[in-house]
């Protein structure tokens, strides 16, 4: 008994070029369907290439079933095919893994490297080594102005900072506060001998933050405000739906930034500031519902140092929440 299957060239599951589209197998008699059924999803299974037809097709001998199908080009009678089950519903679903007759797939030394270095990442979240400011007292404008350094000297932008100061736009020494050229092995090893040479740690943490930021678009950075305050921040630019009266004006740039900390009187603390041009929306959750009292009865207090560096708040809303932390 036949069952035909079409290869359709669906998108592969996994972005490898080794591996060949999905094949859906379609109109499966029911005796060939029941033999299907019993194999579970994930399940790999092989399947051999028996005979080629004259309209270029193939009969293929899969889990004891013959199924026509159409297969890459270079495929050959006798061939062996490593598939993999990823759906039952509505039809049974393959992966067909290496492309038959082809040669392996091979990567660059470059690719090589990354896929070494993104291997060997133990955090996506850039690690303070010191505490930013050196007491909780230090006023709010500097403590920004340290956070703000810690991502600006963080290596993550080094490319575009070069490029600044080829531009004029930027002096070289603030080029040479960043970890390339602080690590004593710090430039990224020539394509051709990449994935032979050993890179300082420091800097393949910081290539594979750049390659995860690349990724997804947000930063993360966690470590000490001042000795002893713990902080995690991330910062990332979100998608800003042009409003329709506005529709041939430049649409704002909008970024949002998440803060969490726990304060010895406040408690945990979390916090997500968005920002569309001037305009400010902050919302804040927080562990203790004292806390969260507290918060909203200064409410006033955040909105006028707001309005004070030029910026409105347009939104704050403060909710008691235990997984604020």
């Amino acid at each position: 008994m036949v069952a035909p299957i079409d290869i359709v060239g669906t998108r592969s599951l996994v972005p490898l070029a080794s591996l060949y589209p999905l094949g859906a197998i379609g109109d499966v008699r029911e005796e060939a369907s029941a033999r299907l059924a019993q194999l579970a999803v994930g399940q790999k299974i092989q399947g051999t290439v028996q005979t080629l037809l004259d309209d270029g097709s193939f009969i293929v001998k899969l889990a004891d079933t013959a199924v026509h199908t159409n297969l890459p080009q270079g495929t050959k009678v006798g061939d062996q095919l490593q598939l993999t089950l990823v759906g039952t519903q509505p039809r049974a679903t393959f992966l067909l893994e290496g492309e038959p007759g082809a040669a392996p797939a091979t990567f660059s030394p470059t690719a090589r490297l990354i896929d070494s270095l993104q291997q060997q990442a133990t955090s996506t979240a850039l690690l303070g080594k010191t505490p930013l400011v050196s007491t909780g007292a230090t006023p709010p404008a500097q403590i920004a102005t340290a956070l703000q350094t810690a991502l600006t000297t963080s290596g993550i932008f080094y490319e575009s900072h070069v490029q600044q100061w080829a531009n004029g736009e930027r002096p070289l020494a603030d080029v040479l506060r960043e970890p390339q050229n602080i690590n004593a092995r710090s430039a990224v090893p020539a394509a051709a001998s990449a994935a032979d040479t050993g890179l300082n740690p420091d800097t393949a943490r910081i290539v594979n933050l750049q390659l995860n930021t690349l990724d997804i678009p947000r930063v993360q950075w966690q470590g000490e405000v001042w000795p002893g305050q713990q902080m995690q921040w991330e910062v990332s630019e979100q998608a800003h739906q042009q409003k329709p009266d506005k529709a041939a004006e430049a649409p704002e740039r909008s970024w949002q930034s998440v803060v969490r900390f726990d304060l010895p009187t406040l408690g945990q603390i979390a916090a997500t500031i968005t920002l569309i041009g001037d305009h400010v929306q902050v919302q804040v959750r927080t562990a203790n519902p004292d806390s969260a009292q507290t918060l909203r009865l200064h409410g006033a207090h955040l909105s006028q140092a707001l309005e004070a560096a030029g910026s409105k708040l347009d939104l704050l809303t403060v909710k008691q929440d235990e997984q604020a932390g």
